[in-house]
């Protein structure tokens, strides 16, 4: 990997032990893919701090909170604990695991309706947009022209990947939780599309 200055310094730990495992676990992702280097992303979109009911009771002993212990050793997987940093870029949190007014009619019971709505308050207090839909395009949330964008789901990553009128590219969502502590985004070159030295995308597969 072809790391900037500042992708050292995270790498380092220099900016943070989360943010040192945040990129940690990015460059193992690139380089498995293959990739030489990381492109800027402010604009990411997942499920940070959302946790089901199992990892939920999995982990409530493996720390002094069980929202970090998440993060760390199944977010980041990282072999120690953490605290789960502010977002340090524009980072939203697509669907929840409950309806929010309709609970109860579609089955959810109190204490796992109870665990979302924690989760989902986690991720708010820590910089982290909810909006409660898989179309992040559809509420506001609209890429710029050429932007890079680390979203998940496959309405969102079709909307960014296909040809709109904006041409913004969405990769590799599996590590959209990794990229709000530390801003990077795998590599153009691994990915749906390779920038060239001309800086034009073309198709990779």
């Amino acid at each position: 990997m072809k790391l900037t200055d500042s992708e050292k310094e995270f790498l380092e730990g220099n900016r943070g032990k989360a943010q040192q495992k945040a990129m940690e676990l990015l460059v193992r992702y690139a380089e498995a893919l293959g990739a030489e280097r990381f492109v800027d992303t402010n604009n990411v979109c997942g499920v940070p701090g959302s946790a089901n009911p199992f990892l939920q009771n999995y982990y409530k002993d493996k720390g002094t909170s069980e929202y970090d212990a998440i993060f760390s050793f199944f977010d980041l997987d990282s072999d120690e604990l953490v605290e789960a940093p502010q977002a340090l870029v524009s980072t939203c949190c697509l669907q929840g695991g409950a309806d929010p007014d309709n609970w109860e009619t579609l089955g959810t019971k109190p204490q796992v309706f109870s665990i979302y709505k924690d989760r989902e308050q986690f991720a708010a207090d820590h910089g982290v947009k909810i909006l409660k839909t898989c179309t992040p395009y559809i509420v506001g949330n609209t890429p710029a022209r050429g932007e890079h964008c680390a979203w998940m789901e496959s309405s969102a990553v079709v909307y960014c990947n296909g040809p709109t009128p904006r041409d913004a590219r969405a990769r590799a969502p599996r590590c959209s939780r990794e990229r709000s502590p530390t801003g990077d985004f795998i590599a153009p070159s691994s990915g749906t599309g390779r920038i060239e030295s001309t800086s034009t995308f073309r198709s990779s597969r």
